[in-house]
């Protein structure tokens, strides 16, 4: 998805170039990453100490004075939260590097275009929708399977769904429905339970560990957040429209900016589905991916069947790719995301769970060897091909149905509101 580019040689220069778009001299496009800081106080005072409008590449002074003067969401650097936890980022990036996923793309990179082209499409999608309450909703167009938990869901109802919602939400509601019937199996090789029933080291245990997978991965992917610093798509959009940016010289964006132009952006924000736009930190990788790891730690504690396994990786993509139907992510932003929550997770697991349930460190680990997925790869799997899994277009709203358009045999009344 993500092409292996020229970006480390790049991203050194970026301190030395223009970052607010358009070409340069020699006629080549310049560098463009986040800046959506919203500054607290003078935008001046950013001014003054990136006078190119740009930070990157990101060190300790340069996070101090963001902190202190923008309303960046959770700004931190590798060495002050990620590290001590005992992860190292080389190998998460060694991992996304063997799937393709890393380096990031960039605009000045011509791969960089395909997946914000699929943004664009999407948001086109959804734009008409918005104008349109009686058109036929264009969800399986966008998103032809997602999570049963969404079944019949319109493309407004999904961005909504990912839109500031309970850390963990639909992954609770999952484990609620498999606790509740009956259909959770422990491995009590990994986690051993005090006695024929035991209630903390099953229903709590699962409550735990939900929480656990936000608050272990959170750290670490927002410090690979703000070390690449990859630009949102509503950035990008904007910039595009407005002529400040334009794509390498083999990329014709001629069909996005036609797009772009119907969708009267007055500022950035009005590319996205949400009113205040994406959130305050850069787009790579999704926070919400990288959390959304429950099919890897589920399969470590507890015996899935193939079933479980497959309703979980529809939910952790689901969840995923919904950040892209709301026009906040790229989509490899979210398999990226995927891929960082399970490989963090395979670092801290065997420590935690030994440390907390007195695990056997060499058999979570040997556990965790037949729950490592290769994310990039579950688009052409049986499992996302399920036919149990194939999106509901919503029915349309009784106000759409106008008498006139209704068979003279049609029961009338029953359409009135």
């Amino acid at each position: 998805m993500i092409l292996n580019k020229k970006f480390s040689a790049l991203f050194l220069l970026v301190g030395s170039v223009n970052a607010r778009g358009g070409r340069g001299d020699d006629d080549e496009p310049r560098f463009t990453r986040f800046e959506k800081f919203n500054s607290t106080t003078s935008q001046a005072l950013l001014d003054k100490r990136f006078p190119d409008g740009n930070p990157w590449p990101l060190d300790l002074q340069s996070a101090d004075i963001l902190r202190t003067y923008s309303r960046s969401i959770s700004l931190v650097l590798d060495e002050e939260v990620c590290s001590p936890t005992g992860v190292s980022l080389d190998t998460v990036r060694e991992d996304l590097t063997s799937k393709n996923l890393y380096p990031v793309t960039h605009p000045e990179d011509e791969a960089f275009w395909e997946e914000f082209s699929e943004v664009v499409y999407v948001q086109d999608a959804l734009k008409r929708k918005q104008q349109n309450e009686c058109m036929t909703d264009p969800i399986r167009s966008v998103m032809p399977q997602m999570t049963q938990l969404w079944k019949g869901f319109g493309i407004l109802d999904v961005a909504e769904a990912v839109h500031d919602e309970f850390p963990g939400l639909y992954h609770y509601q999952m484990l609620s429905g498999w606790v509740g019937r009956g259909e959770v199996e422990y491995d009590d090789k990994v986690i051993k339970k005090f006695g024929q029933y035991d209630f903390l080291r099953r229903q709590v245990m699962l409550s735990d560990m939900v929480g656990y997978a936000f608050r272990a991965v959170g750290p670490c992917n927002f410090s690979l957040k703000w070390s690449e610093g990859r630009a949102r798509p509503e950035e990008v959009a904007f910039k595009l429209n407005t002529g400040k940016l334009s794509a390498p010289s083999g990329v014709d964006t001629s069909r996005l900016e036609e797009i772009l132009s119907t969708f009267n952006m007055r500022d950035a924000t009005d590319f996205t589905a949400y009113a205040e736009g994406s959130p305050t930190h850069p787009s790579w990788p999704a926070m919400h991916s990288a959390s959304s790891a429950s099919s890897f730690w589920l399969d470590v504690i507890l015996d899935l069947n193939e079933e479980q396994k497959c309703e979980a990786r529809m939910l952790d993509w689901s969840v995923s790719y919904a950040r892209t139907v709301a026009g906040v992510h790229y989509p490899g932003d979210n398999i990226s995301g995927l891929s960082v929550g399970q490989t963090v997770h395979a670092q801290l697991l065997p420590d935690f769970l030994n440390s907390v349930y007195g695990s056997d460190k060499a058999i979570v680990e040997e556990k965790m060897k037949g729950a490592m997925f290769d994310w990039t790869t579950f688009e052409d799997s049986k499992c996302f091909k399920d036919s149990k899994y194939k999106t509901v277009t919503p029915a349309k709203s009784n106000f759409c149905f106008d008498q006139r358009e209704l068979p003279a045999e049609v029961d009338q009344s029953k359409y009135e509101l």
